[in-house]
């Protein structure tokens, strides 16, 4: 653990390379030094204290923070279940994209199409991480976190984290459908392990009743208690305070095979000449993404200014049938299955509204911050920028496709206050 007076900044913690001071940094190298580290009061500020991982998917500002809690453990243990199957719970802390390697050399099948993304494997599920074609909420058994509200450690299911594109309920609780959280019997994160035998993957529901434990209103929505006023997102899920639900441990249901799951986008298709829905092994399959990732700078590379970012900076919009139908001809259009009124919804290309709305790769309003030079939906450092270059050039482009389509695109990372 780091104490206060770090010395470092946010520029110095993300991949951005952008951030004001940081007054205290705390390393938790285990799941009980970050609980002690969290403030107790549910409506901690998000620009106070800031939960970080890799930092490759935050924007922060150019203010000082008072604390960055990072998690640093990165254990794995592996439960097999049969000769198809295993459990894999991983450390919060641990290296995305070194779990996905390891994945993909041990044979579980179902990472491969996600390697090369930067990041830790506790912030995976918050963000619901996917690329072409598939999201680790495929892979998830269950999270483990602490619930700042209650007090307690849960374990929370797929249902009940609420899992959509590029998020989840631990980013945007408001997405919260009914399923209840189920406390562990044990509060402590540090106590034994359950020693309760688990169940095979076919086996039937646990008969036991749940426990329906006190979920009262969410207080990351409640009202300031200074202005009586329910704060406004910043992006969609993202609002002032720190999350009510911080991530110890991921747990993945992986299946032994040393082939792929079907591939379902195009271009790793055709990079790996083969139809769509087909399987290839997981080694080759590895290989085409990192190579599709590396050629759209989306590989980080210390020395390639095109990877001094975030990688994608907003999220492909989530159109009604109606709103897609006056797209032209040409834009790009995937089901996105209907929304709760049953209304037909079509996914389209973030990447094609910002090019056909004038935006070209290496765009920017200064020599600071461009688009990157190799894909038009990221925004790089090109060294010496600061937040507000990156914020003002993101804006910038959301308003020019805003004028060309009426479309309002939503930043991907998560915007610090």
């Amino acid at each position: 653990m780091a104490g206060a007076g770090s010395g470092v900044t946010l520029a110095d913690l993300t991949t951005l390379r952008v951030g004001g001071p940081v007054g205290r940094l705390t390393d938790a190298e285990s799941p009980a030094e970050l609980v002690a580290a969290l403030p107790e009061e549910p409506m901690a500020s998000s620009g106070e204290v800031v939960l970080l991982g890799a930092g490759s998917n935050t924007v922060p500002s150019d203010a000082a923070v008072a604390h960055v809690i990072r998690p640093r453990w990165s254990t794995i243990d592996i439960h097999p279940d049969d000769a198809a199957t295993h459990l894999v719970e991983v450390g919060a802390g641990a290296s995305w994209d070194g779990l996905a390697q390891r994945a993909v050399a041990e044979g579980w099948s179902g990472f491969e199409a996600l390697v090369g993304i930067p990041g830790t494997v506790g912030a995976a599920p918050v963000q619901n991480i996917g690329a072409y074609g598939h999201e680790v909420s495929e892979l998830i058994e269950h999270v483990t976190v602490w619930d700042r509200f209650a007090k307690c450690t849960a374990h929370l299911t797929p249902p009940e984290l609420g899992f959509g594109y590029r998020t989840s309920r631990i980013k945007n609780p408001t997405r919260f459908s009914g399923a209840r959280p189920r406390p562990r019997e044990q509060p402590a994160p540090d106590s034994a392990p359950d020693p309760r035998p688990r169940p095979a993957p076919d086996s039937a529901p646990d008969p036991r009743p749940r426990p329906t434990p006190d979920l009262a209103p969410d207080p990351t929505h409640l009202p300031d208690p200074a202005s009586g006023q329910v704060p406004t997102p910043t992006a969609e899920g993202q609002s002032r305070w720190l999350p009510r639900f911080v991530v110890l441990s991921v747990a993945f249901r992986v299946r032994l095979s040393a082939w792929s799951a079907p591939v379902l986008y195009p271009e790793l298709a055709g990079a790996l000449d083969i139809e769509l829905g087909e399987r290839a092994t997981l080694s080759e399959t590895a290989q085409a993404v990192l190579a599709l990732r590396r050629s759209k700078g989306m590989v980080l590379d210390d020395a390639d200014h095109n990877t001094w970012s975030t990688g994608s900076y907003f999220s492909n919009p989530i159109l009604t049938a109606s709103q897609a139908a006056a797209l032209p001809a040409d834009a790009p259009r995937f089901d996105a299955g209907r929304n709760p009124a049953g209304e037909l919804l079509v996914k389209t290309s973030a990447a094609w509204l910002i090019a056909h709305a004038g935006v070209a790769k290496g765009w920017g309003l200064n020599r600071r911050a461009t688009t990157s030079t190799a894909h038009v939906l990221a925004l790089t450092n090109r060294g010496g920028a600061t937040a507000s270059d990156i914020r003002e050039l993101g804006d910038a482009i959301a308003g020019k496709v805003l004028d060309a389509y009426g479309i309002a695109l939503t930043p991907e990372p998560t915007l610090l206050p």
